[in-house]
């Protein structure tokens, strides 16, 4: 969860990034990972992924000259950035008239990696993808922001124009209705 104190750094350094290389090199370090994993939770092809999230940044220090912390903290910014970047893909990908190979194929896995795991991981996260996809829309963005873009309660409800309190009770919900279905799938 993200401090106040930490809100108002990157706050400023967002600021500073619009003129100071190294200050965005430190705004992209920070939240790469976060615009990253959360649109790789909705596309899941790392290939594309990529591209996607190059398009993010694109777009952040295209506008960094009109961040304004008045309206929304840096990280609320980003994600409304994020989610007009992705929804953009989206209808690119219902444009196209052909399949691109990485639209469905991943590069190899590292060579370090075990088969056994990864075998291991790819059905658990099956299953968490089962699970998830049961979950009505709201609930799957909250969990998203929540877990994926590692969001605040407070951040959450800025960007989707609703109460710190209904954030809370959809997120208890929800890993609630999680848990329920990966425990029947476990006794499956």
């Amino acid at each position: 969860m993200i401090k106040d104190k930490d809100i108002e750094y990157f706050n400023q350094l967002a600021k500073q990034a619009a003129t100071d290389d190294d200050a965005f090199t430190k705004f992209y370090e920070h939240y790469f990972p976060i615009v990253y994993n959360l649109l790789y939770s909705r596309i899941k092809n790392s290939t594309t992924t990529d591209d996607v999230t190059s398009d993010v940044f694109l777009k952040v220090l295209q506008n960094l000259k009109g961040f304004d912390e008045s309206k929304a903290a840096s990280s609320t910014w980003i994600a409304t950035i994020m989610r007009r970047v992705f929804v953009d893909y989206l209808r690119n990908l219902k444009r196209r008239e052909y399949v691109e190979w990485d639209d469905y194929f991943s590069p190899p896995a590292p060579e370090n990696e075990q088969p056994e795991m990864k075998v291991l991981k790819a059905e658990n996260k099956s299953e968490l993808l089962k699970a998830l996809g049961k979950l009505n829309k709201r609930e799957q963005r909250i969990i998203e922001l929540k877990y994926y873009a590692d969001m605040s309660n407070k951040e959450i409800a800025e960007t989707l124009s609703t109460s710190v309190g209904n954030v809370g009770i959809i997120l208890f919900r929800a890993l609630g209705k999680l848990r329920k279905e990966l425990e029947k799938n476990y006794k499956d």
